[in-house]
């Protein structure tokens, strides 16, 4: 396979620093809703952009429903957007849950969902009605944090990382949208697919292995890297996992990868665990991406926001020069702020409920329109305002000032002192 020279890329990725946006309309598990982004409701995309912000990382959708106007939307406002496959095909899907068992085969799977997510916005007709890409989309996330949520004999980790099938499951899944395209015959430019691995340690992984030199760390004991090797291994090897590719993924990791990692730490650690080591690797050829950043010891009620503002300015610094940890680093491309809005709905457990910029207020601005996918049910749209810490100080107006944007005043949002989850 050759060693070590870094693997080369003919990807395209302008450097970026952009936001988390999981809209949810209530104070509860509540569906996807134009009341929330749209100009004639609350419009979290403007604001978003006025904070500075130009992309967005969203979350798995609905292939039923049409995106195009969330994304026409996001272009009429000058924001890319980083779209995703849900975890519905790989593990969710009770015909198949093919990321669950062996052969670990999501190639039909995968392919099905694309081409319908294409179908319904993802894609547009130009002037001689060829089907190209939106324009509005910057990456594809194939599936976010596979090794936590592909298993084997019901556990995630053990056999499931050792003995690849989460890199199998990966590898399929790349070919599968692959072939969706070709089925539709897409012309024009292609947007890079990307796969948002944790920031767990992998030393069981099949590809884990040492340092070059003394002292050095296995790849396997370094967040994230681990799994990044597997899949990078795979493309150039598939049948190391078992997979007979039908397409050349080779080509496509040279052409269309974007490795990523998501994160809850500092740029000092993202430096020490990812960074720092992927330069002396074969992979620092390939471009990388953080899809979320934000530490979580920094979100605290009781945290100085100067502290994360200092953190996120040395990130930003590391995107916009192009070099990392004093030049001691892989380049990163992009950064994603987790996130917009506080996530209501996973519960306060393990801090999920600290990272949001913005809290929602006691005032309703609107309603969810009804449909099928609500039961025809409709949900309470809530002003949002600036979170800020026991001091006053804004997560919000920190993040903005550092890409040179400002946020929207929030005086007509009363606070809801109250505020607790619905049931």
């Amino acid at each position: 396979m050759g060693c070590c020279s870094p693997i080369p890329s003919s990807v395209k990725v302008d450097p970026f620093r952009g936001m988390c946006y999981a809209p949810t309309p209530a104070k509860n598990v509540a569906p996807w809703a134009e009341a929330l982004w749209g100009k004639s409701g609350r419009d979290d995309l403007s604001a978003i952009r006025q904070m500075g912000f130009k992309v967005l990382r969203v979350y798995g959708n609905d292939p039923r429903l049409s995106h195009e106007a969330f994304l026409s939307r996001c272009t009429a406002l000058g924001l890319k957007v980083i779209v995703a496959i849900s975890d519905f095909p790989y593990t969710q899907d009770p015909q198949s849950k093919c990321a669950t068992a062996p052969p670990y085969d999501c190639f039909t799977e995968v392919r099905l969902q694309f081409t319908t997510m294409l179908k319904n916005g993802f894609t547009v007709r130009d002037g001689e009605g060829q089907m190209r890409y939106h324009p509005a989309i910057e990456a594809i996330i194939l599936i976010n944090e596979p090794e936590l949520k592909i298993t084997y004999q019901g556990a995630i980790a053990k056999d499931a990382w050792s003995k690849g099938y989460y890199t199998k499951a990966l590898l399929s899944a790349l070919d599968g949208a692959l072939r969706a395209e070709e089925s539709l015959s897409i012309m024009g430019a292609k947007p890079p697919f990307t796969v948002v691995n944790s920031f767990s340690t992998c030393e069981t992984c099949k590809t884990n292995v040492a340092g070059n030199k003394a002292g050095e760390a296995q790849v396997g004991s370094l967040a994230a890297l681990g799994f990044m090797y597997d899949f990078v291994v795979g493309a150039l090897k598939p049948d190391f996992f078992g997979y007979d590719p039908r397409h050349d993924l080779k080509s496509a990791l040279q052409n269309r990868w974007l490795l990523g990692f998501n994160t809850q730490d500092t740029s000092d650690v993202i430096c020490k665990q990812v960074l720092q080591p992927l330069k002396a690797t074969p992979l620092s050829g390939l471009p990388i991406w953080a899809g979320e950043y934000k530490a979580w010891y920094q979100s605290m009620p009781d945290s100085k926001v100067a502290d994360f503002k200092e953190d996120w300015s040395k990130l930003s610094s590391w995107v916009q020069q192009g070099a990392s940890c004093d030049a001691a680093g892989a380049p990163l491309r992009g950064v994603s702020i987790f996130e917009f809005q506080v996530s209501y709905y996973k519960g306060p457990g393990d801090h999920q409920m600290t990272f949001g910029l913005y809290e929602l207020g006691s005032k309703q601005l609107a309603s969810t329109a009804k449909a099928e996918a609500t039961q025809w049910k409709e949900f309470p749209v809530w002003c949002r305002k600036q979170k800020r810490n026991q001091q006053g100080d804004s997560w919000a107006q920190a993040a903005a000032e550092v890409v040179g944007g400002s946020v929207p005043s929030d005086d007509s949002c009363p606070s809801d002192e109250l505020l607790e989850l619905e049931v």
